[in-house]
Order: C-alpha cells, then sequence, then structure tokens
C-alpha cells in the first residue's frame, strides 16, 4: 500500500501470478484453439506439443493457457524451417536442370546462359558433377601449363589426351608403357 491506503498499480516489471485471469493477462496467452489457429495446425498436434515445445498453464477456469511470446516464437521458427525447405529445394531444382545439361554435354559457360545462373554457381555446380562422376575439373591456366609441356617434350602428348578426356586408364596404360620401355633401356 502507498501513503494513500491504495494498492499500488501493477507494472511490466512485477512478475504476475501463474493463472491470473485478468483482462490484461488474457491478451497475453492463447488458447488452444487460438495456437492452432496462428500455427496452422489442428489442436491435436497443438496437444503433442505440449510439455515439450509449448508449456501452457491452466487459468483459473481450467482452460489451458498458452504464453503469447512462446507461440509467436515458435510460429517464426516455423515459417523459417519452411523457407529453408523450400529454398533447399529450389536448389535441389537448380542442381538437377545443371546436372541435366552438363550430362548431354553442355559447357558449363553455356549452362550459366541457358539456366541463367551466376558463374560461380555454375562453376561449383560443374565441380560436383565431375566430382560426383569420379572426375576432376582441371583449371584452364593448369591444363595450359601441360600442354606447354607436352611442346617442349616433358610431357607425351597422350597423357595430355588421357587428362583432357578424364581417361585414367588411358594414362595409366600410357605410363606403364613408359616405364616399361625405360626399364628395358636400362636392363639392355
Amino acid at each position: 500500500m502507498d501513503s494513500n491506503g491504495r494498492e499500488p498499480e501493477p507494472t511490466t516489471d512485477q512478475p504476475r501470478a501463474v493463472g491470473d485471469d485478468s483482462p490484461d493477462d488474457r491478451q497475453q496467452q492463447f488458447t488452444r484453439a487460438r495456437v492452432a489457429e496462428v500455427l496452422d495446425v489442428s489442436v491435436t498436434t497443438i496437444r503433442r506439443l505440449e510439455g515439450r515445445t509449448l508449456h501452457p498453464h491452466r487459468g483459473q477456469d481450467g482452460i489451458h493457457l498458452f504464453d503469447r511470446t512462446e507461440v509467436e516464437h515458435l510460429a517464426a521458427t516455423r515459417r523459417s524451417d519452411r523457407r529453408q525447405s523450400h529454398r533447399d529445394t529450389q536448389a535441389g531444382q537448380i542442381s538437377a536442370a545443371a546436372f541435366a545439361l552438363l550430362k548431354n554435354g553442355t559447357r558449363p559457360s553455356d549452362v550459366v546462359i541457358e539456366l541463367e545462373l551466376p558463374a560461380r554457381v555454375v562453376e561449383d555446380l560443374h565441380e560436383s558433377w565431375e566430382r560426383l562422376n569420379n572426375r576432376h575439373v582441371i583449371e584452364n591456366k593448369v591444363l595450359e601449363q601441360l600442354r606447354r609441356a607436352v611442346v617442349y617434350g616433358v610431357l607425351d602428348i597422350e597423357f595430355l589426351e588421357g587428362i583432357e578426356k578424364n581417361d585414367y586408364a588411358a594414362i595409366l596404360n600410357h605410363t606403364s608403357e613408359k616405364r616399361l620401355t625405360r626399364t628395358k633401356a636400362i636392363w639392355a
């Protein structure tokens, strides 16, 4: 009580009693039906969430009441999860379209044009495509250096062709033949 003998006005700092069904309290709480409406699920689903995700209390009239903040937080989380799921689906569709073009022999630069995707995205998808097919992506500057090595006689053309075609069997065969020829020359 204050000096005039009146009860002080409750402030937002003061905790409210659980189960207080004052009009202000009711505005901060939702019934099961209202929570189901906000989350766009059935009342049965709300009952399943009780005690795990939602933590209701019983009002003085026996009705389960849910904290508005907790419900709004859960609604925001569920919306975010749905958006992420939608983004994942879109990313999967983009990957599938790019892979279909790459499978048909379309060059990555043409995939960029065809699907109207950023070059970096297509580069990443191309690397994934090659890796998933047990192949490697060799950058153009490295390939150019290998071509120069062929010109200067440091590398055999068959070896380079095997690299360009991702034909590792040909590379190994060629390497084995060279090694065998060199070994014969040494022991002859």
